[in-house]
């Protein structure tokens, strides 16, 4: 794919967020909940909420994950989380 980890962006949600609203890749999501509820979160291929979910899990109450894609998980319209709560979510995308 040609893609240099200087290209990768980063950034860091805590709700519904459209990460980019264009085609684009996630590389590596980190996910932390302290509220002590488990909560769901989904990736979903779309520059809103809505259109195709990509990837999901449900992170426990209290838990921290972190999760690399190799090969990277292609969203062909936009980059949308959905997050359920108090879920912290840092996102790797290009």
């Amino acid at each position: 794919m040609g893609i240099h980890a200087s290209d990768v962006r980063s950034v860091v949600i805590t709700g519904d967020t459209a990460v980019k609203a264009a085609p684009g890749h996630v590389f590596w999501v980190s996910l932390s909940e302290a509220a002590g509820t488990a909560r769901l979160v989904e990736l979903m291929d779309y520059a809103s909420d809505g259109g195709t979910c990509r990837w999901q899990i449900t992170i426990p109450a209290n838990g921290c994950q972190h999760f690399t894609f190799d090969p990277p998980i292609e969203c062909q319209v936009g980059i949308f989380f959905d997050i359920a709560g108090t879920v912290q979510c840092a996102v790797g995308y290009k």
